[in-house]
């Protein structure tokens, strides 16, 4: 985010800019209309002297060069109408003021002068906006707007600060404190409306997650029974019975999702409890299990660890390992499993591809939701779902990418123990 997009320049900016404009508009006006009579006057009075000078120069027959900054005038007699003297640089405007000058013989003179223009006034307010008085507004709204503007923004920050500090250490037992609470101000309200929010999901959660236990453990009773009958039909029909066969098999398979489900409603509680270790030691254990349980393949692995990089055991080893084991079950037999572990400002960043079908592109934003899967797959929608959620509770991010013409790229980035 660039500093101009935060909320407090953005408030200080607009409360600054309004008030100081509003203010030296209304000054402005206010000078240009009080001062009109009195720039008037000035004129008028500027203009008489200069006209008697030069009237006394008429009557007396001396010519003068004109003074280039002098105030254009055009002077008549009054009783001829004769125009004695005018302005070489520009004819008489028809907005000229008028004045009568009576000289020392009696004649009496009509003399016009063009009122005081834009540009003498813009001089005037360039100066009166370079005043102190202007400046010392200027400065009293920056002071007021920047107090404005942090009385708005840091309880906002502070929620902010409540709800990173909510998501990066997944603890739904944090709650919004302090005098952030106590306020009597719209702020207060939404910090307490946050705080029942919270207070909802984490029961939501809980419930769901003693949900998943509860229903994986009565599971594991019938599953159990149905084994063991399975294996008093086999010493009764044999083990080479078809029917046999498909029971054992569908056993195997739904004490798989058994397992994976408790895997996913305890997660949470082992990642908690789990201790800090090295990262190098346990990526290369990781992938050592992984050539065990998939001898058929090939793994490659690269290791960029700054030494001393450490992670909590949870949730690396559940990353990596649901994603070796998606990886095996969903490649070709024989192929190559790419895994790459490197570490980058307390960062670790881990990056597994093969060359198995991949996944739709249609679910690729939504593949960390429980049994969302792909049209290939024969698993249970579980594994992927579990990375995802692991990786994001830790305050990390997962991406997922196909590869042309096949493969699967999956990019987790996630924060190394401090």
């Amino acid at each position: 985010m660039r500093w101009y997009q935060h909320l407090f320049w953005r408030i200080f900016g607009a409360v600054w800019l309004v008030s100081t404009l509003g203010i030296l508009i209304s000054l402005t006006l206010f000078i240009s209309v009080t001062d009109t009579p009195d720039r008037t006057e000035s004129q008028k009075q500027k203009a008489t002297i200069i006209a008697e000078q030069l009237i006394s120069d008429y009557q007396y027959g001396v010519q003068r060069k004109e003074k280039r900054r002098r105030l254009p005038l055009w002077i008549y007699e009054t009783r001829t109408n004769k125009l004695i003297y005018s302005s070489a640089r520009r004819s008489q405007p028809r907005d000229a003021l008028e004045t009568e000058i009576i000289a020392a013989d009696g004649t009496s003179y009509r003399v016009f002068f063009p009122p005081e223009r834009n540009e003498e006034l813009f001089e005037r307010m360039w100066g009166f906006l370079l005043s102190f008085q202007v400046l010392w507004v200027i400065a009293v709204s920056f002071g007021s707007s920047l107090l404005v503007t942090w009385l708005v923004v840091r309880p906002i920050n502070d929620l902010k600060g409540f709800v990173r500090r909510l998501h990066m250490q997944g603890n739904l037992s944090t709650r919004a404190e302090g005098k952030l609470v106590n306020r009597s101000d719209e702020l207060g309200q939404l910090a307490r409306e946050f705080n029942q929010m919270v207070d909802y999901v984490e029961q939501t959660l809980d419930s769901q997650r003693h949900l998943l236990q509860d229903v994986s453990h009565e599971l594991r009773a019938p599953l159990a029974r149905l084994q063991a009958a399975a294996g008093l039909a086999e010493q009764k029909w044999g083990e080479d019975d078809r029917t046999l066969q498909r029971i054992n098999k569908e056993c195997v398979k739904l004490d798989g999702l058994i397992s994976e489900i408790l895997t996913l409603a305890r997660a949470r509680d082992a990642e908690a409890s789990a201790p800090i270790v090295d990262v190098a030691p346990l990526c290369k254990e990781l992938v050592q299990d992984a050539r065990i349980s998939g001898p058929q393949h090939q793994f490659d692995l690269s290791l960029n660890v700054r030494d001393g990089s450490t992670i909590r055991s949870e949730p690396l080893s559940r990353v990596i390992s649901n994603l070796l084991n998606n990886a095996i079950n969903h490649t070709p037999e024989g192929s190559l499993i790419k895994v790459s572990v490197a570490t980058d400002n307390n960062r670790l960043s881990i990056q597994v591809v093969d060359n198995g079908p991949g996944l739709p592109e249609s679910i690729l934003d939504s593949i960390g939701q429980p049994f969302r899967r792909g049209t290939h797959s024969g698993g249970y929608g579980l594994g992927l779902s579990i990375v995802v959620r692991a990786t994001e509770r830790v305050g990390g991010e997962v991406q997922f990418e196909n590869l042309d013409p096949a493969g699967l790229k999956v990019d987790i980035k996630m924060p190394l123990a401090s």
